[in-house]
């Protein structure tokens, strides 16, 4: 997702050895990337802490007993 600025770019729009994106959807992808970033790092932090939390709370589940 966050290349879609760059695919739907002509090559007659970005120079050669200039890194840019054409000028109408640089602001607008930028905030779209890092929005999306921003709801990636949540959601990873938010899966790891709900694993944490019920390793925390519910040790059974994760723990290896042995048989007796």
């Amino acid at each position: 997702m966050a290349t879609t600025a760059w695919t739907e770019a002509k090559s007659e729009d970005i120079p050669s050895g200039d890194v840019q994106v054409p000028s109408g959807t640089s602001v607008l992808s930028r905030i779209r990337e890092n929005i999306l970033t921003v709801c990636y790092i949540i959601g990873v932090y938010a899966i790891v802490w709900s694993v944490l939390r019920l390793d925390y709370y519910n040790l059974n589940w994760i723990e290896i007993r042995p048989y007796t």
